[in-house]
């Protein structure tokens, strides 16, 4: 119930997940939450190669439909109708000329009625997402104690069904990789990150990413809000648990930035309307736009920080180890990173805005690394945002001054950020923080 208190040493799994990345950690944490090992792992062993080729065949279809989503979503088009074609002479593709990255090659690039070229950016996308998907598949099922979460092993022990934690893991991770695939290459073609794509995911993220263990191996920062030391009649100093205060206390700051957020439209609107000097000065559609799109991120926020409080009441953790908690903790890593993913690069937008004189953020990236902040939580974030700034000195900069002066979208750069953040984050961690361990 909200407010109670428990022994850290009562629930050992949740010290293993808060302190550390170790797969004997992780193992710990497996066993503990009532579940073992995965069984399905060592009979995975045996057929390393079989995840990765189911995925790389699914991931080149489905990199295919997201060549269609690239290519018409940002152009207002329907992603269903018409069918496939030729954006030259209209005609319409076969099925044997449609099949992903084959079809392209057998063609030559061009289209078989009018000879007009295809994009190579076809290929490219279905190339990368078969390869993406192949390696996600591989990865999580051959190695799931990795990447798969508490939840993810807790549901699958409800229903008995071992297999449905890897996934559930997959599933997510493959959602998010698919996501950031169509952001940059329609950021790369059209400079724009569509608010289609970014906005259900600000809903849908923060519970996409309970199904991973992701970042929560380095979530220390977590025992600020639901631990506390008290000293016992002895003398002897324990740590004690306190969901319902922590998850209070959460909630306080997710509800405190996002007023502050609303607050600032104003200032934002001041700064956009007046600062910004050029051939493209905000217009009042901007400014709503602007206004709509803040709002949303508030609302979109609401479900999890709902489910957030009704766990922290559910949640009793004398009694072991239960689902409850691992929302609580999982829902606050999301919710915390989605925040800082947003202010960070809003922030950057606003006052980089006001100092210079032209727009130093587009809206879209803001609007993307907010939900990927579920994903990667706040040091992720700051890892994203610091890594993507260095990538795009080391490559847009000479870019730049090779291409005559064409504007470079920095979603990539973020994307390509958020992907070595997500990979190498306890590495990252320990090398900039070992000084103060």
């Amino acid at each position: 119930m909200v407010g109670s208190w428990c022994l850290v040493a009562a629930r050992p799994f949740h010290g293993a997940l808060l302190s550390g990345g170790s797969r004997a950690a992780r193992q710990a944490l497996l066993a503990a939450a009532g579940a073992c090992p995965l069984p399905c792992r060592s009979a995975l062993q045996n057929r390393r190669m079989l995840p990765l080729m189911i995925g790389l065949v699914m991931g080149a279809f489905i990199g295919s439909f997201l060549g269609v989503i690239i290519h018409r979503l940002p152009q207002g088009m329907s992603i269903v109708r018409p069918p496939s074609h030729c954006g030259d002479c209209g005609t319409v593709l076969r099925w044997y000329d449609n099949v992903p990255i084959f079809g392209w090659l057998a063609l030559r690039g061009r289209c078989r009625w009018c000879g007009a070229r295809i994009p190579l950016s076809v290929l490219t996308v279905e190339l990368v997402t078969a390869l993406a998907t192949g390696l996600i598949c591989w990865w999580v099922f051959t190695h799931p104690a990795e990447l798969t979460a508490p939840l993810g092993i807790v549901l699958a022990d409800w229903v008995h069904l071992p297999w449905l934690a890897p996934v559930l893991a997959a599933l997510a991770l493959l959602v998010a990789m698919w996501a950031l695939i169509v952001s940059t290459f329609t950021d790369l073609e059209h400079l724009i990150i569509p608010d289609e794509l970014s906005k259900p995911l600000q809903l849908l993220a923060p519970f996409l990413a309970l199904l991973l263990v992701g970042s929560m191996a380095e979530a220390s920062y977590l025992l600020i809000f639901y631990v506390q030391s008290q000293t016992l009649a002895d003398g002897a100093v324990v740590a004690m648990w306190t969901i319902g205060g922590g998850s209070l206390l959460i909630a306080g700051v997710v509800v405190l930035v996002c007023v502050l957020l609303l607050a600032s439209l104003p200032f934002a609107r001041w700064v956009y309307g007046t600062r910004i000097r050029g051939p493209f000065p905000w217009r009042e559609e901007d400014h709503r736009a602007f206004a709509k799109g803040l709002w949303w991120f508030v609302i979109a926020l609401q479900p999890a920080l709902l489910l957030l409080l009704l766990s922290a009441w559910w949640s009793d953790p004398v009694e072991g180890p239960d689902l409850p908690l691992f929302l609580v903790l999982g829902l606050s890593h999301a919710l915390l990173g989605s925040l800082v993913g947003w202010c960070l690069p809003y922030a950057v937008g606003l006052f980089g805005t006001w100092a210079f004189g032209r727009n130093a953020m587009g809206y879209g990236d803001v609007k993307m690394l907010a939900w990927m902040g579920a994903f990667l939580g706040p040091m992720g974030v700051l890892f994203t945002f610091f890594l993507a700034a260095i990538y795009g000195s080391l490559i847009g900069i000479p870019m730049r001054l090779c291409g005559g002066g064409r504007e470079i979208p920095f979603g990539p750069y973020l994307v390509a950020g958020a992907i070595t953040a997500f990979l190498f984050h306890g590495w990252l961690q320990d090398m900039l923080f070992a000084g103060f361990a």
